[in-house]
């Protein structure tokens, strides 16, 4: 066809016509190789930042875990516990805190910031209000010595407030102590956390909050597991750019600044300056409640006079159990028909709906753990001694 159509320029517009085309076919001929090397660079590239994804069991990984607290110090009660949380977050799906958290873990009480031997103390404050004080040691560990008296105190006087205070270095998720609130209990459960100056307000560029997670669960009846909701009051949470910025992926929009007060979907760049509230001006003032409650409220540190990490800072952990039955004995029926009327729409999931997903995929295949992260917690001599196979996946 090409022989027809330089005959045809020659004819309708002459010389220059048949010079130019020929020109566009000879670059296009030089230019193809190196369009197919940008190319070729582009999907090694990619496949740089591919994952490759390990499954190991549940008890291999928190042995392991269990193993490299103690090693750092951690007294053996704690360190059980500390592995159980990160590995069923991990094993959940939420790598942000999960696996992902355990190099800072161990770092933060090599250091001496996080208290390896502190051993929590539970007081009664007043009638329903209870204190559990981590004594500068790690919140899972205070949470185990608050749980179980908040639930019982909440049976017994209708509703119970526990203030976890005293906490140093990462908090962990709040899903989890609410499912057990939820789960084995039957209490609606609430609780919120202060943290580390990242977050500025509706207008502002100056770190004035932490990313201040707020987490409710609600019980199920006929055995279901709870509806639990865990949210960062930021655009996403700390530990979702700080995996950004391992992977190299960008962030979604509005979710940071820049240390010049820019907007920025820069993971590393967000990180040095600022993350935004979710939601203007309604996720600011969430976050402004849950400053009060976590810290005002409880004595600990506010953000503004925390430095940028968790290890120095004095956290707090605010928790609410609430027996449903109380008020009213229709309750989780009521909330069985609403659950039911949102999910009669295709694609409609509850809040929780994906943890359960990755926590069936787990029990039947092995908990998934990023290669790269596997080795970096527990070296590559673990990790061709005891992961399953790998699975190359998409990108994250």
């Amino acid at each position: 066809a090409r022989p027809a159509i330089m005959a045809s320029l020659w004819a309708r517009h002459g010389l220059s016509a048949l010079l130019a085309a020929n020109a566009v076919l000879l670059l296009s001929l030089l230019l193809k190789p190196q369009v197919l090397k940008l190319e070729w660079s582009r999907r090694k590239r990619l496949s740089l930042i591919t994952p490759k994804m390990l499954h190991f069991s549940q008890g291999t990984l928190q042995a392991r875990c269990r193993l490299l607290l103690q090693d750092a110090g951690l007294e053996s009660g704690a360190a059980a516990i500390v592995a159980d949380a990160l590995v069923s977050a991990q094993r959940d799906g939420k790598v942000a805190h999960g696996l992902g958290r355990l190099p800072a873990i161990l770092t933060s009480i090599r250091s001496g910031t996080v208290s390896g031997s502190a051993r929590p103390s539970l007081t009664s404050v007043a009638p329903g209000i209870l204190r559990s004080d981590a004594q500068g040691g790690l919140a899972m560990s205070a949470f185990a010595a608050g749980l179980p008296v908040l639930a019982s105190t909440a049976q017994e006087l209708g509703l119970c407030m526990l203030a976890v205070v005293g906490c140093r270095g990462i908090v962990g998720s709040l899903w989890a102590p609410l499912e057990q609130l939820a789960a084995q209990n039957g209490l609606i459960g609430i609780a919120c956390c202060n943290s580390p100056p990242f977050l500025t307000t509706t207008g502002g560029k100056s770190r004035v909050f932490g990313t201040n997670p707020l987490a409710f669960a609600w019980p199920r009846t006929d055995g279901r597991p709870p509806v639990v909701i865990d949210m960062a009051t930021s655009r996403i949470s700390r530990g979702d750019m700080e995996l950004a910025a391992r992977l190299g992926e960008a962030l979604p929009p509005g979710a940071a600044l820049d240390v010049d007060g820019m907007p920025t979907v820069d993971a590393a760049a967000g990180l040095k300056g600022t993350q935004l509230p979710f939601g203007g001006h309604k996720g600011a003032a969430l976050a402004l409640a849950v400053e009060l409650l976590g810290s005002a409220l409880l004595g600990t540190d506010l953000a503004i006079d925390a430095e940028s990490s968790a290890a120095g800072m004095n956290r707090g952990v605010f928790f609410l159990a609430i027996d449903p039955s109380r008020l009213s004995q229709t309750a989780l029926a009521q909330a069985e028909r609403l659950f039911s009327a949102m999910q009669r729409d295709e694609g409609v999931r509850l809040p929780a709906d994906s943890r359960y997903r990755a926590r069936a995929a787990a029990a039947e295949h092995g908990v998934q753990v990023d290669a790269v992260l596997a080795e970096e917690c527990f070296g590559a001599d673990f990790v061709r001694a005891d992961a399953g196979p790998v699975v190359p996946v998409g990108l994250v």
